[in-house]
């Protein structure tokens, strides 16, 4: 093995640092849980503005920035945390991650031109750090972690798609305890709802054409997106997907074809995230 092949393996291995600006608590609790047992030392902050303060003050080797944060997003919030370094607090300048669901070539290049040194596509999974930071300290540069499974490996037919990934359920929130999974249940079921709700609610308006109605029935589709992803569905945030941008015509029926997606869906999701046990986890 070549020397710097060694090296590459003890940065691999080394426990780090890491801040994650995270809003979704279902989100968060995962994160935690899969960096955590990888043996990682993790705070966790709900915006922007709060991770810029905790990183003046007290030394990072990575911050994970969501993108779509209240207060302050992760595009304005990189900006702040690669000043010069007189304005630190802290010696050395960590390494800056997008940790986000809106993962098309169009959003990489705005990560990369934003400033991050990396991205990482959700859901995170089990490795997924390391492999982000050894391709920055190989300069490959800020392109999305090789390791995508589920959204990015599947058919894109929605009807043959599994409406769980086994893999995103077993490498994340089953890497937590019973009362921590417990959490994550109820808080995906409650921003699950609030999500539901408020696509519901500015439906007519897209179909209307009113653009603030059209902005937060986006953001409510990338709620629900960003955390159906996290804690293993499939199915719902494939056809999440695929309502962003879509056209008028296609609005209605591509909202029905997701309500049915999680309803089907979240018997499953819970009988596997209350019993990761289980030999298997039903994928269909």
């Amino acid at each position: 093995m070549k020397i710097h092949d060694i090296l590459g393996c003890v940065t691999q291995m080394r426990p780090m640092r890491v801040l994650l600006a995270e809003n979704n608590l279902s989100n968060s609790l995962v994160a935690r849980s899969i960096l955590e047992r990888e043996g990682h030392v993790v705070t966790i902050v709900p915006n922007g503005v709060e991770a810029i303060g905790r990183a003046r003050v007290e030394p990072f080797d990575i911050i994970l920035l969501d993108i779509v944060m209240p207060v302050m997003d992760g595009l304005e919030s990189v900006q702040y945390l690669r000043p010069p370094l007189s304005k630190m607090l802290v010696s050395v300048r960590p390494y800056v991650f997008a940790l986000t669901a809106y993962d098309r070539p169009d959003d990489i290049a705005a990560y990369q031109q934003a400033g991050f040194d990396g991205v990482i596509a959700k859901p995170l999974r089990k490795g997924d750090l390391h492999a982000s930071f050894s391709r920055v300290k190989n300069g490959d540069g800020p392109t999305l972690t090789p390791t995508l499974t589920g959204i990015a490996a599947n058919s894109p037919d929605a009807a043959s798609r599994p409406l769980l990934d086994e893999a995103i359920i077993r490498d994340g929130a089953g890497l937590a305890d019973d009362v921590t999974r417990e959490r994550i249940w109820r808080s995906y079921r409650q921003g699950l709802s609030a999500a539901l709700r408020e696509i519901s609610r500015c439906l007519p308006g897209c179909l209307n054409r009113d653009v603030h109605d059209t902005e937060r029935f986006q953001a409510a589709l990338h709620s629900l997106r960003s955390a159906s992803l996290t804690v293993g569905m499939d199915r719902a945030p494939y056809l999440a997907s695929e309502l962003r941008g879509a056209p008028i015509e296609d609005l209605t029926t591509g909202v029905a074809k997701l309500l049915h997606a999680v309803r089907d869906s979240l018997p499953q999701l819970e009988q596997a995230l209350l019993d990761i046990s289980a030999e298997s986890v039903a994928t269909r």
